[in-house]
């Protein structure tokens, strides 16, 4: 599988921003994940994941995407606002991220998601990871292993098997279990906490709802 270039990256990037919000804006932004995936595969993006650097810009963009018509679909603090714009989910993020690519990225935990651009002060960029590029010559879904915080380890999970159905891509069978250890591994509270937060952000396969019940910490919140 060939690995998007970063100008293909910036063209998409690009194209759907200035749809979004309209050529001349200069409204700081980051879109970077799986909607990039489009660009290797016959599957529209999934939805548009957009993160701002400060809650007003976050406000800025709520008020644009509004004026247009779009509709909301979902208030989820703290983790995202939805909107429906011709039929695309728009979800922006309420965690405020400095446009810096490569530290937004290094948050991502699979290696397909790791590309994006970003908009600062009129100036555009675009990234693709070094994970995402082995990840599409490899023909493998790989896990990035050097984020600190796995509190969403199980919708890691969930994605892990989605993103290599969609794009017939490998897992290593060694990832997986990495990351279910991480669950294991967890104190039962820890374990429950974790559970919320993938069913807050989401979280509905059943093929991970059916692995946590055997484990015996999911059998309420399925």
């Amino acid at each position: 599988m060939r690995t998007p270039s970063e100008d293909e990256v910036l063209d998409f990037g690009r194209g759907w921003l200035e749809r979004l919000f309209g050529v001349e804006s200069r409204l700081p932004v980051a879109f970077a994940g799986g909607a990039f995936r489009s660009l290797v595969s016959d599957l529209p993006p999934r939805d548009i994941d957009l993160w701002f650097p400060s809650a007003e810009a976050l406000g800025d963009a709520r008020a644009a995407l509004e004026a247009c018509g779009a509709r909301l679909e979902r208030d989820n603090p703290p983790y995202q606002v939805r909107y429906l714009v011709e039929g695309t989910p728009v979800e922006l993020v309420y965690n405020v991220h400095p446009p810096d690519l490569d530290a937004l990225l290094g948050t991502f935990d699979l290696g397909p998601c790791m590309m994006g651009v970003a908009r600062r002060a009129g100036a555009w960029s675009a990234r693709v990871h070094p994970l995402a590029a082995r990840s599409f010559a490899e023909g493998r879904v790989l896990v990035h292993r050097e984020i600190g915080n796995w509190k969403y380890a199980l919708t890691s999970l969930e994605r892990l098997e989605r993103y290599a159905e969609e794009l017939s891509m490998a897992v290593d069978d060694a990832d997986r279990r990495w990351l279910w250890a991480l669950f294991d591994g967890a104190v039962p509270d820890e374990q429950a906490r974790m559970v919320a937060r993938y069913l807050r952000a989401g979280g509905q396969d059943p093929r991970i709802l059916y692995r946590a019940r055997t484990t015996g910490a999911w059998v309420e919140a399925a």
